[in-house]
């Protein structure tokens, strides 16, 4: 019917009213009016989205049908009349926007009767703050020393134009100057680094909720703690490494393996930490002892020779001055050799079933000598690996010679035999005068520690029976007469002091029988069957 040209007959049943001059044109098109589809503003998250469908017809008796296929919402229908003949139908389907309707297509499907038209598209475009933010990067592991490029990136819409940037290490977190989504670091630490990032729009904030860590490996680095510990002659050592791979550990003892050098040897690692145990195979003090750590990955190796703590060693008293008389003051000095240095020092006197701890707390006692007999004393130095002790010392005090009541001479058969005992610090000279006797003389230490002079012979009738004992030193010197008078009597005596010197007295550091064993040689004999006059000298206390 298309360019069918019409005209108007008022009266049909006639001839007449025909008004065949005006004619009425008909245009039919065949084809279908376009379809709009209208997304109404930019709607935020959480505001309502309305899609409008809408479609121009002339058939206001069977207008078309919209529809908006599987997306849900509340639809509205109208129809406007547009006037010559065209009418509008619109449908307006309306639902809450979200964050991941953004970039959703919606299609609105046109039926006109009798026929169906394909649907038309529509993306919709909700916005809404970032979400969904981390931080990314080409590798999460790196060698030290190399650069990191990081990525902040966020769902968000409109895209986030402002960063933050915030670095956790070592417990700490602090806030990086880059305010770009991407960003280069360079001074990685060793082992973990952890980044996170805050992205921001219009609309709001947010931050990364889980790390992005980059691992930094390295090669070994042994720490200056690691140490060795000797205690008798077991031996302990430290190896503490840091390195990322775990480093493989290699011990040497004095240039050779562990196990060669030691016996009971074990070997473990917790984590960084590396710990060998063992015996010493043979006796060496420990400033000899090489113990060295090699510790390697792939990366790289370091080898470090170990510090090796022991408790004190070669502890020792000394005195000073060397000499002393009595009524002077001394001091006495404990020494040691130690690694680490010692903390603490005490003191002690010893008796002969037990020892008394003196107030004394530093490396030196001071003492006023009030007698020819002090102590023992004993020291003891601690550190923090143990406490070590030195023997028991006698103070030696100088003092002239004595000589003792009980020294005595008997006479039997005119045989005579005569003893004297002299106790001296130093050691006394004896000598005898003995006219009419043909003498053998011997000299002997006591237990006490005096010394005993031994004068044995034939006494001739008609001498003199007089017999004198002489002991003399740097501090003077003494003599005791024995007079005889008869085969049975016994000896009277008479003691004369020629004082030529000071008679002092000396402190004594180590138990009696110790000190005499030291001050004294072994026993010693001389025999002069000629000789009246025979003099001894023996060195007495053994100095520190």
């Amino acid at each position: 019917m298309n360019e069918y040209q019409l005209y108007p007959w008022i009266d049909p049943d006639t001839v007449k009213h025909k008004f065949y001059h005006k004619t009425v044109k008909l245009k039919v098109q065949d084809t279908i009016p376009a379809v709009q589809l209208i997304v109404d503003g930019n709607p935020k998250e959480g505001e309502t989205v309305h899609i409008s469908c809408m479609v121009v017809h002339t058939c206001i008796s069977s207008p078309p049908t919209l529809s908006f296929g599987d997306t849900s919402g509340d639809v509205q229908n109208n129809q406007t009349d547009l006037g010559q003949g065209y009418w509008r139908t619109e449908s307006t389907i309306s639902f809450p926007a979200r964050a991941s309707d953004q970039g959703r297509a919606v299609g609105c499907w046109v039926r006109h009767p009798g026929r169906q038209v394909a649907p038309t598209w529509v993306e919709v475009s909700v916005h809404y703050a970032p979400r969904s933010v981390h931080v990314s990067a080409e590798n999460s592991t790196t060698l030290l020393g190399e650069s990191v490029t990081l990525e902040c990136r966020s769902d968000a819409n409109p895209s986030s134009s402002t960063f933050l940037w915030y670095l956790q290490r070592d417990g700490s977190v602090r806030t990086l100057t880059a305010r770009e989504d991407s960003i280069t670091v360079t001074d990685l630490l060793h082992g973990q680094n952890s980044f996170y990032c805050m992205a921001q729009n219009v609309l709001g904030m947010a931050n990364s909720s889980s790390p992005f860590i980059i691992t930094v490996e390295y090669k070994p680095s042994i720490s200056p703690e690691s140490s060795c510990v000797i205690q008798g002659h077991a031996l302990r050592c430290w190896c503490k490494v840091r390195s990322l791979p775990s480093a493989s550990v290699e011990w040497t003892v004095d240039g050779t393996d562990a196990h060669a050098a030691l016996s009971h040897v074990e070997m473990f690692s917790v984590r960084q930490n590396h710990t060998l145990s063992g015996e010493l195979l043979f006796n060496k003090t420990v400033q000899h002892r090489t113990v060295t750590c090699r510790a390697f990955n792939g990366h790289g190796q370091q080898e470090h020779a170990l510090l090796i703590k022991a408790p004190p060693q070669n502890v020792s008293i000394s005195q000073r001055p060397l000499r002393v008389l009595e009524g002077q003051s001394l001091t006495l000095s404990c020494s040691s050799h130690a690694f680490p240095e010692v903390l603490s020092y005490s003191w002690y006197q010893v008796y002969q079933d037990r020892e008394v701890q003196l107030s004394e707390g530093s490396d030196r006692l001071h003492l006023q000598v009030v007698g020819r007999h002090m102590g023992p004393y004993r020291c003891s130095a601690r550190n923090e690996i143990g406490q070590s002790r030195s023997p028991s010392t006698l103070v030696c005090v100088d003092f002239a010679p004595v000589i003792s009541p009980a020294s005595s001479c008997t006479l039997e058969n005119e045989q005579v035999r005569c003893e004297c005992v002299v106790e001296s610090y130093p050691l006394a000279a004896v000598t005898w005068t003995a006219p009419g006797v043909q003498t053998n003389r011997m000299v002997s230490m006591e237990l006490s520690g005096s010394l005993k002079s031994t004068l044995t012979g034939h006494m001739w009738n008609g001498h003199d029976h007089l017999i004198t004992c002489h002991a003399a030193n740097k501090y003077g010197q003494i003599s005791l007469q024995l007079t005889h008078k008869g085969s049975s009597d016994t000896s009277t005596s008479s003691l004369a002091a020629a004082g030529c010197g000071a008679a002092a007295l000396v402190l004594l550091i180590a138990a009696i029988l110790y000190c005499t064993q030291r001050r004294y040689g072994p026993r010693l004999k001389k025999s002069s069957p000629k000789n009246s006059n025979v003099a001894l000298q023996v060195s007495a206390c053994i100095r520190v």
